[in-house]
């Protein structure tokens, strides 16, 4: 990112008010040591959109989790985050039932494993679809209270899709763009959920519609074309629904490089050294795996290329490792559960398999297993050490993973390897490209970063800086909100 860039989008948003809207919360407060202390969100839409918020002091409306969120907020449900001098937070709480249904139910059981290639049935239950519903209108009207005359709404992923059709109800003259952060699959497969109509007609409620890959622009156009009476302008990629249109764009989502890089130069905190000497990873060389524990990540797989690596190339015994953090997630959807009891399962029986073989390195493991949510400071840290990065996503709607380790790279060394699958793949030259099914080209891939000469990676991952360096969060919101002002002007004159 340049000064440039940051100069035009303040441009761009002065006397703007930005109301943010995301299923996940960008902070937490939790009980600590008996005081309320704050903690930072995880995921990537929150890793990505907080620093803009930051820089615009708006407003982001999202589910209180935290045990004391309620404590830390006035009575409006707001707090400043992260600080006094930060931006508005409103949180919106949710009761068992609704979280079982919007959340447990449609969102995780029914339209996430719709719009990923990961072969899990989704599941489709009308009771749910109703909790699905009420908790959108929950969203809707925290947002309509925090919106101004100048406000523009910027609601995120796929958990919120029914948003956009209640509060243009209670706010028709708002400027609303959403940003569908998944795969948008083919309109055949979109058609077997049996609310997608409802879905598609409030999605197109909005100015703007952005995907990250222009296949899922594509492919959310085509499912407008197949099931609705709606007039598709593929020249302008524009749906004229009703007579007003929506405009679809896509645009893919990026981190903010020079914090990813300032905070890996920082010295490695306590856990960090702990974590590499007592896995012995802080005198060889490993490679790196960030993941949510979720099916959709490709984990089995990389396991097992592990197991075929060290089979193949067994010099390396003793002198290389993977350290996977696999943050747990969902962990009451059933699916989820035997995720993460294949992943441990397999690490264990590989790691058993060649205890001993290292005999001058007794702690040496093939892989070591992190079970948890680890700190971000930690995890860039950890990426600035590793010798190379492993994303086997088996669907992906982009992946910031890979784009953070580029950054954390400061001397322009290591190497990534990443899943052809996900949709940073579209961008990443100079990634090593993968199919995550095949157990053999994992293999090849890492033997190929292994053994290529410095000069290479340093090639390779100077084209990859570069690309992340000038396409940086701040480029994708600016180059965002200048479309969703552009198409709020075409809406209004149409």
């Amino acid at each position: 990112m340049t000064t440039d860039t940051k100069d035009m989008l303040r441009i761009l948003l002065k006397d703007k008010h930005l109301v943010m809207a995301s299923q996940t919360e960008p902070y937490t407060h939790v009980h600590e040591d008996g005081v309320v202390k704050l903690r930072t969100g995880t995921g990537g839409v929150v890793t990505a959109l907080d620093p803009l918020m930051a820089f615009n002091k708006g407003t982001w409306v999202s589910v209180g989790v935290g045990k004391a969120d309620k404590k830390a907020v006035d009575r409006e449900g707001k707090v400043r985050v992260p600080d006094e001098n930060g931006y508005s937070l409103r949180r919106i709480w949710l009761t068992k039932q609704e979280r079982d249904g919007y959340l447990d139910g449609v969102s995780n059981g029914a339209l996430w494993p719709l719009c990923h290639m990961a072969y899990v049935r989704p599941r489709f239950v009308d009771a749910e679809w109703e909790e699905f519903k009420k908790v959108n209108r929950k969203f809707a009207s925290a947002i309509a209270k925090e919106c101004k005359q100048n406000s523009l709404v910027w609601i995120h992923d796929f958990q919120l899709c029914m948003v956009p059709k209640y509060l243009k109800k209670m706010r028709p003259e708002i400027t609303t763009a959403f940003f569908w952060h998944i795969p948008w699959p083919n309109p055949q497969v979109f058609s077997i959920c049996p609310w997608s109509n409802e879905i598609l007609e409030s999605l197109l409620c909005n100015d703007l519609m952005g995907f990250h890959t222009q296949q899922y622009a594509f492919n959310f156009l085509d499912s407008v074309d197949t099931s609705l009476e709606a007039r598709v302008d593929r020249p302008s990629l524009a749906v004229y629904h009703r007579k007003t249109p929506t405009f679809v764009r896509s645009n893919p989502i990026s981190i903010d490089g020079e914090s990813v890089k300032r905070l890996a130069g920082l010295p490695p905190s306590e856990y960090v050294k702990n974590l590499l000497a007592e896995n012995a990873l802080d005198s060889m060389e490993f490679a790196i795996g960030v993941d949510r524990m979720d099916y959709t990540k490709g984990l089995p797989e990389k396991i097992k290329a592990m197991d075929a690596f060290f089979a193949l190339y067994p010099k390396y015994i003793g002198k290389f490792s993977l350290l996977q953090i696999a943050s747990p997630t969902r962990v009451h959807q059933p699916a989820y559960q035997k995720a993460a009891s294949d992943v441990t399962r397999l690490t264990n029986e590989v790691n058993e398999k060649y205890r001993g073989k290292a005999k001058h390195n007794p702690k040496w493991k093939p892989i070591v297993l992190v079970l948890k949510q680890i700190d971000r400071a930690d995890v860039y840290s950890l990426y600035s050490m590793a010798r190379l990065c492993m994303v086997t996503s088996l669907h992906d709607g982009l992946n910031l993973v890979s784009k953070e380790f580029v950054a954390s790279r400061a001397k322009r060394d290591g190497a990534l390897i990443l899943s052809k699958f996900t949709g940073a793949a579209n961008e990443l030259a100079g990634a090593n490209l993968v199919n995550p099914y095949s157990v053999e080209e994992i293999v090849k891939a890492m033997h190929f970063v292994l053994t290529q000469s410095p000069r290479e990676q340093a090639r390779d991952m100077a084209l990859l800086s570069h690309q992340v360096a000038e396409s940086d969060v701040f480029a994708w919101s600016f180059n965002f909100l200048k479309e969703l002002q552009a198409a709020h002007m075409m809406r209004r004159v149409a």
